[in-house]
């Protein structure tokens, strides 16, 4: 059996097609490369350094495809120069995005397939040039602010220091060499994560990179990736996601058959898992090795975004002697993944700052508040693709969305007065919950077309949508005022004791 079992690892391993090696081997060498950026000496050839690698990366990796990055970079930029302050922002919105519809479809045109890696290249692309148009048109609306106004409000940390012209929140204007340096910079350029230009204008100009403690936090977010690595070998052997796509798991029926095939997502939906913590922890240590995101403790960071507030000099937070933060630009926090009883809760800890960014740029501008969940949740499937999987994956979670809403406001006085066994039992039960509902709803996800995943749902007539619609109209027959649930329960341990005594 071990024999087999590691037969079927080399052809698995076999099977990786030469540009996923390069891939991976890129997506590597951008982690010295990020310590590489941060000891080079000065602005201006940290600058050049950062960006000429990531676009020698980029022409590696793409090849002639490179043009795609380039149009819609030069084109964004020429929005961000020449368009109204106004409108800047919505005009680069709408060509971004709609530039990503014509690069999903060019084939349709006459224009040659996009590879998978360069569509990597893309979405990151489009997520930075997008905020550049953004952020343009935020320094134009403080631009017009009363000035004591600016004066009072306090200013978030710079590591540049007090009122340094790259932080002016009402100046905002990179050069032509900044701007694609900024798009092509070395870390963070295949599977992101997302950071403003902000933050790369930190990382350029800060005079205090060597004196940041590097190495020993990027090595840490690396400690798991050769772990994950062979599991997602091993596992992706014994359990391939196409297998879901056969007759023979699609046709095992009764009890046997919906066990089977309710077991099977558990390892696919591992591999799923660990494809992207891999990609991701090695794209953060690259990050972290460049000294990008890296700030004090108490600067209440976000991903993507950087500091909130100004320092107080506190080290509240640091933990193995490192010196910096570097939360801005960490996209995913595996344990709160893992140990989170919902779904709410465990996406907030995916991907978190193209969330952050979604937020920012969709949510918190859309006109409409009762329309703001549906916009973000349709920006954030096109954002991910024109494969239907994604739009059926991202329909499905909002079914138990809204279920979790529900249940989270009727029984959060139930969970504040369980005892420790009760939790405990409440605890096991939201993670088995947690864990299916994404195992379900990632089908969609992993095998992207309709049918095939309307094949294994309807295999096992749509169970657990039937589950999540069935909950959630239940819900709105229990109150949901807090007050009368606690009347209820006063009442209902009220009649308990008198017919204990």
């Amino acid at each position: 059996d071990t024999f087999i079992l590691t037969c079927n690892c080399c052809t698995q391993i076999d099977k990786m097609k030469w540009d996923d090696a390069v891939y991976l081997a890129m997506l590597l060498l951008s982690v010295p490369l990020g310590h590489i950026t941060k000891h080079v000496n000065g602005a201006v050839f940290r600058l050049l350094f950062s960006g000429l690698a990531g676009f020698a990366m980029s022409l590696l990796i793409c090849g002639t495809q490179i043009w795609h990055s380039l149009f819609v970079s030069t084109v964004i930029l020429l929005i961000t120069k020449f368009v109204s302050r106004k409108i800047c922002h919505i005009v680069g919105f709408f060509f971004g995005f709609g530039y990503l519809f014509f690069f999903r479809s060019a084939h349709l045109f006459g224009v040659e397939y996009p590879l998978p890696h360069t569509n990597a290249i893309q979405l990151l692309l489009t997520l930075k040039v997008v905020s550049v148009t953004f952020d343009a048109h935020d320094a134009a609306v403080e631009a017009k602010k009363d000035k004591s106004d600016n004066n009072d409000s306090e200013q978030p940390y710079s590591p540049l220091g007090p009122n340094h012209p790259l932080d002016d929140p009402t100046c905002f204007d990179p050069s032509l060499l900044e701007f694609y340096c900024y798009v092509y910079c070395v870390v963070g350029l295949f599977t992101g994560p997302f950071y403003q230009l902000k933050l790369y204008r930190h990382m350029i100009n800060r005079s205090d990179c060597v004196t940041v403690r590097t190495v020993v936090p990027a090595l840490r977010r690396l400690a798991l990736v050769p772990i994950f690595g062979l599991v997602f070998l091993l596992v992706g052997s014994v359990f391939p996601d196409n297998y879901m796509m056969t007759n023979e798991f699609l046709q095992l029926g009764g009890v046997w058959g919906f066990v089977y095939r309710y077991l099977y997502l558990i390892p696919v939906f591992l591999c799923f898992r660990l494809r992207f913590y891999i990609g991701w922890l090695i794209a953060e240590s690259s990050c972290i090795a460049a000294a990008l995101g890296a700030y004090p403790f108490d600067c209440k960071s976000l991903p993507g975004r950087g500091p909130t507030v100004s320092t107080s000099g506190s080290r509240q937070g640091a933990t193995n002697g490192d010196t910096h933060s570097f939360y801005a630009v960490q996209n995913l926090d595996i344990y709160e993944i893992e140990t989170a009883v919902t779904m709410g809760h465990s996406i907030k800890h995916w991907n978190m700052t193209v969330q952050t960014w979604l937020v920012y740029y969709v949510y918190k501008r859309f006109p409409v508040k009762n329309l703001r969940y549906g916009v973000v949740f349709l920006v954030s499937s096109f954002w991910h693709g024109i494969y239907p999987g994604y739009y059926l994956c991202l329909l499905s979670t909002t079914i138990y969305g809204a279920m979790e809403s529900r249940l989270a406001i009727i029984c959060k006085p139930l969970w504040e007065r369980a005892n420790r066994f009760t939790y405990a039992v409440l605890f096991v039960i939201g993670e088995i919950y947690r864990t299916h509902s994404f195992e379900y709803v990632a089908v969609g996800f992993i095998l992207l077309e309709v049918s095939p995943t309307l094949a294994v749902w309807r295999a096992d007539y749509f169970y657990y949508h039937l589950f999540g619609i069935v909950i959630l109209c239940g819900t709105f027959l229990v109150p949901t005022k807090r007050k009368e649930i606690a009347k209820k329960l006063t009442q209902a341990e009220a009649v308990g004791k008198t017919k204990t005594d």
